[in-house]
């Protein structure tokens, strides 16, 4: 693998952005992400998965 083309991210700290408004609070789906689409209907939501947070030192 060509080291010029790697990210080096030991410097910082990676965690998953996942605030309140990006996760559903119903019963069959709690605590996942709100999701965009269901069952191929738009429920007005934001993924369907939580992103990853890097910050660097």
């Amino acid at each position: 693998m060509n080291k010029k083309s790697c990210f080096n991210l030991s410097r910082g700290k990676m965690n998953i952005f996942s605030p309140a408004y990006l996760i559903t609070r119903e019963d069959s789906r709690k605590d996942y992400p709100y999701r965009f689409f269901s069952n191929d209907h738009y429920i007005n939501g934001y993924s369907d998965h939580f992103p990853p947070l890097y910050r660097s030192d």
